[in-house]
């Protein structure tokens, strides 16, 4: 290789490893990376192809070349050989490729459960010489490590994605609040609370309260986030009436202490958690059957003392006699473990969560994670 060759092959080296640290950092796509790859070695097409259990699932998920026209190869050609190639990485056996498709490597590139990524590189004039090989190596080799680094960065984004949706499913409000008072994070139905206005809501960054008295407690825990430590800090339980008089909210301050030895990440922030009663969502029959084991007759009646009616008025309800009813409250006691009405009401309301799945859709996905 003489020096014109030489300093050419440095600078699309260098042109490569941007490429894939850009591509690590989601600045650059999979497809800029195949191009890099084609240019650098004077491939005809470097393409990523996705073999999984299913073969009609197969795909082309990235492309990039050199020649006039990429397409030339048919995709065909790439899946067969790609699944050749995944077979002989699972310990099928090894087999050649179709004569004639020019493809000149094809190796995996990312094994998953079920699914294998595959690098295929077509190059119609000639195999690759020893020094080509030795250089195809390094390049995979580094974009292994880039692709796991993408894989790594993208799964901190994910749990991070994922948690903002789960919180908005959970029957409560919820908000963040710094050590200066100041909004922050707000799940759905807080969003909802807020802009309902009914003795509490929000205005930009700040919380609205309309009870002096609530408002002294909050600036109390805020005052002690920042002054305590975490042995003496203790969050509070309030009651918030509303502006037109329905049954007020409940509100739990939660201080949060973060410790680290980043300058850069506030360490004591405040969760509020928001009660509405009049949206309080109450286990099913399904549920205390599931989770304590009770008869649907009991299921019943405890739900209708979950709601505020008393044990006449339930059995009344229900259609059956207050001894059947005190019977069935009785032995709902002994499998909730606990052992007065009110004990009964709390186990219900505190430990309820709704059993079904959470979907985050493709285009919250994509909105979420920045079109990435």
């Amino acid at each position: 290789m003489d020096r014109t060759d030489s300093s050419r092959t440095i600078a699309r080296l260098s042109g490569f490893f941007q490429s894939i640290y850009a591509f690590a950092h989601r600045q650059r796509s999979l497809d800029d990376c195949c191009s890099e790859i084609a240019h650098l070695i004077g491939a005809d097409l470097v393409s990523v192809v996705r073999i999984t259990t299913e073969p009609a699932r197969d795909d082309i998920i990235a492309t990039g070349g050199v020649s006039a026209d990429p397409a030339e190869t048919a995709p065909s050609d790439l899946l067969d050989s790609a699944r050749l190639v995944v077979a002989s990485h699972a310990g099928q056996g090894s087999q050649p490729f179709p004569a004639g498709n020019e493809i000149r490597l094809a190796e995996v590139l990312v094994c998953r459960p079920g699914c294998h990524y595959v690098l295929c590189i077509v190059r119609a004039s000639r195999d690759f010489d020893g020094e080509e090989q030795d250089l195809l190596r390094m390049m995979i080799g580094q974009f292994r490590q880039s692709i796991a680094l993408r894989e790594e960065k993208d799964q901190a984004v994910w749990q991070v994605i994922a948690s903002r949706h789960v919180f908005d499913h959970m029957p409560y409000g919820l908000a963040g609040l710094d050590c200066k008072g100041r909004l922050g994070f707000r799940n759905r139905e807080a969003a909802r609370i807020f802009a309902e206005a009914d003795g509490l809501g929000c205005d930009g960054e700040r919380l609205k309260i309309c009870d002096e008295n609530v408002v002294a407690e909050l600036e109390q825990t805020l005052a002690s986030l920042v002054s305590a430590d975490s042995a003496t800090l203790h969050g509070r339980n309030v009651y918030l009436r509303r502006a037109s008089g329905k049954p007020g909210y409940v509100l739990t301050f939660i201080p949060i202490l973060v410790e680290t030895d980043s300058f850069l990440l506030s360490r004591r922030t405040m969760l509020i958690v928001i009660r509405d009663p009049l949206t309080a969502t109450g286990p099913n029959v399904d549920y205390l059957r599931d989770v304590y084991g009770l008869t649907p007759a009991e299921a019943r009646l405890c739900q209708c003392l979950s709601q505020g009616h008393g044990l006449e008025a339930a059995a009344l309800e229900l259609g059956v006699a207050i001894t059947t009813a005190k019977t069935q409250l009785m032995s709902s006691y002994r499998k909730l473990d606990v052992s007065s009405r009110a004990g009964l009401i709390h186990r219900l309301q505190s430990h309820y969560w709704p059993a079904a799945p959470i979907v985050i859709g493709a285009e919250q996905w994509q909105a979420s994670f920045g079109g990435g």
